[in-house]
């Protein structure tokens, strides 16, 4: 507590121009993080960068597809434990089933299916090109692969494992989503600056919304409650859609160079894999509002979201090894 003697000194000081600003003479109060980092988990076998990255709820299990390992490293999220590092291949883009696994060999162009208990590949998908991102339908229970570079989504029935359809995209792809709540996928589409919408009943593109000002989309992000799309360009745009309208309804800067984001429904943050940031957006009002840039890795470039504990985890390699590493949610 100020004395009142002290109190009238520090308004004299303001008054005469000796205090500049008042509160560096009576102090502030540090504002916090809004995430904490823990220990990174070591992934053995060497240094390797990462790819995409999903949480499975329902086992508890953190999926990171570690491209340059040649597997899908599997974490418990309750102990912080790697449980696994399977070999599928140069895995990129990594989706959850119903009852399995889907992982996208980029460099023998094919998508592997693990059995989502036992981790042991169940099968696999002869591809036509480089995998990307995947997205599940789980109401028609088929798979929707990205073409990494081309202009195509292929779309994969598990069961016997083939390829039923193609569908023709204007430009190159980045980040899909699916959406069970409207039964529509979410194609970000780098090139166009375009989220295309796509009906998974008949495999036909049936709108195309503009992502400007986020300029070549890769992050996409479904809040189902608010009815919105989040899409993130890589100029350091975040953008919030309106799924009915399919126009851009709030704008916000973040840090460049993002790739993967993430959303969190029940904290209303979204989280951006911005390289060496995350990127902290609060999205419970109708504007979008950075909360602040956490300091992640230098080529952390995806991220995923724990739904249980609310904790964000990056992956990320150094010059000699790999790590999946957990930031704590603070309010």
């Amino acid at each position: 507590m100020f004395k009142k003697n002290t109190i009238i000194l520090i308004l004299l000081g303001i008054a005469s121009g000796l205090f500049k600003d008042p509160l560096s003479v009576i102090g502030t109060t540090e504002k916090s993080a809004p995430l904490k980092a823990n220990a990174a988990v070591l992934v053995p076998g060497g240094a390797g960068k990462f790819d995409w990255m999903t949480v499975d709820s329902k086992r508890r299990r953190l999926l990171a597809a570690h491209r340059d390992k040649g597997a899908l490293a599997v974490l418990d999220l309750d102990t912080n434990k790697l449980i696994s590092s399977v070999k599928t291949g140069a895995c990129q883009g990594v989706i959850v089933g119903d009852n399995s696994y889907f992982a996208g060999d980029a460099a023998e162009h094919k998508i592997v299916i693990l059995d989502a208990e036992s981790l042991e590949q169940t099968g696999e998908v002869d591809m036509q090109g480089e995998i990307d991102a995947i997205a599940y339908d789980s109401r028609n229970h088929r798979v929707f692969a990205d073409h990494d570079h081309g202009a195509d989504v292929w779309v994969v029935q598990p069961d016997p494992g083939k390829v039923i359809a193609t569908i023709q995209i204007p430009g190159v792809p980045e980040f899909i989503e699916y959406d069970r709540q409207s039964d529509k996928l979410y194609q970000n589409v780098k090139t166009t600056n375009t989220v295309e919408v796509i009906d998974p009943t008949t495999n036909k593109i049936i709108s195309s919304w503009s992502t400007s000002p986020a300029q070549k989309p890769h992050g996409l992000a479904i809040d189902r409650k608010n009815g919105r799309l989040y899409s993130a360009g890589s100029n350091g745009i975040l953008v919030a859609i309106d799924l009915k309208t399919g126009k851009v309804s709030s704008i916000v800067t973040i840090a460049p160079q993002v790739d993967q984001i993430a959303f969190d429904s029940s904290k209303h943050r979204i989280y951006c894999a911005c390289d060496a940031n995350i990127s902290v957006i609060d999205a419970a009002g109708q504007t979008l509002r950075l909360v602040d840039n956490v300091p992640s890795h230098k080529g952390a470039h995806t991220l995923t979201v724990d739904p249980k504990t609310h904790a964000v985890w990056v992956s990320y390699a150094d010059e000699k090894d790999s790590f999946l590493q957990r930031f704590d949610f603070v309010e």
